[in-house]
């Protein structure tokens, strides 16, 4: 994969900030969706929190040394679904948001469908996605391994479906909530 180049982060930021603020309008419109869901997508499209946001997946991205455009990208614990957001203006062909709690994955796949955004949410175990093996370029985790059952059987299943050279990016400051992780 050629190396990513990061001008084009802050760039998304700036340039999509009208859709940012869009998208924040939009979930705080949407039926039945949690308070700490609107309140993620307000702080994206805040110019400080926001742009804190996107300088640490740049600085992920760079180390892994991954350019997400033109990739299928599993966003695994992918909760509110703002990254799974990022990535898609970011030009991934494909983003697989993976998570555990209901009303996430129908927020997101709400978000997803009014923006026209190529995101599927969805409603599954982590350790059995479904996905075709050898099908995607990064697997996503940030703060959620340390909130999965078996965090063994992730690992064994984003090795399953990433293709050949594909990244596995897991960033957490979690790992008290695993006793096991640790």
């Amino acid at each position: 994969t050629p190396a990513l180049e990061f001008r084009t982060l802050p760039d998304v930021f700036s340039t999509q900030q009208a859709l940012l603020q869009r998208l924040t309008a939009l979930v705080s419109s949407l039926p039945g969706v949690e308070a700490s869901f609107r309140k993620k997508y307000e702080m994206l499209a805040d110019p400080g929190l926001g742009s804190r946001r996107i300088r640490l997946l740049e600085y992920e991205l760079r180390v892994a040394r991954f350019d997400p455009a033109g990739e299928v990208v599993l966003d695994a614990g992918s909760g509110t679904g703002i990254y799974s957001t990022i990535f898609a203006l970011l030009g991934a062909s494909r983003v697989e948001a993976i998570d555990f709690f209901p009303e996430n994955v129908r927020s997101l796949a709400e978000v997803a469908r009014v923006f026209s955004l190529p995101i599927r949410a969805r409603h599954a175990d982590i350790a059995s996605t479904s996905l075709e093996a050898g099908s995607v370029g990064l697997v996503y985790c940030t703060e959620a391994i340390s909130h999965f059952h078996d965090w063994g059987a992730f690992i064994d299943e984003a090795a399953r479906v990433l293709r050949p050279g594909g990244r596995l990016l897991i960033a957490d400051g979690n790992n008290g909530a695993n006793p096991r992780a640790r």
